[in-house]
């Protein structure tokens, strides 16, 4: 899978619409959450690499924030982990971004 940078983003508006649409729903302040994507590779510990990396502060800690929270999606290791049996690429995303988000709260 080899999607340009356009529509990857597409896909990832698709994807986090819905669930950033869902946890508003739920009462949860996600205003200020942004999400970005990258065509680098981020390493991370032992040869691995991040899918995702979240960058800010937790709800808790908003009051003191200077900035949005960010979520930067790192679109070839998303595309490779949908490679796999069982997997879409709207899956994947989906998976990573309710981890990211999850360091929100």
């Amino acid at each position: 899978m080899n999607l340009s940078a356009e529509q990857f983003d597409l896909v990832v508006k698709d994807v986090t619409d819905s669930i950033l649409d869902a946890l508003s729903a739920a009462g949860l302040n996600v205003e200020n959450l942004v999400i970005r994507c990258s065509g680098e590779i981020k390493p991370a510990a032992e040869g691995k690499v991040f899918a995702a990396l979240y960058e800010g502060v937790t709800m808790r800690y908003q009051h003191l924030a200077s900035g949005p929270s960010i979520i930067t999606l790192y679109q070839r290791v998303i595309e490779k982990g949908a490679e796999r049996p069982g997997y879409s690429l709207e899956t994947e995303i989906a998976k990573v971004v309710r981890h990211e988000v999850a360091h929100h709260f």
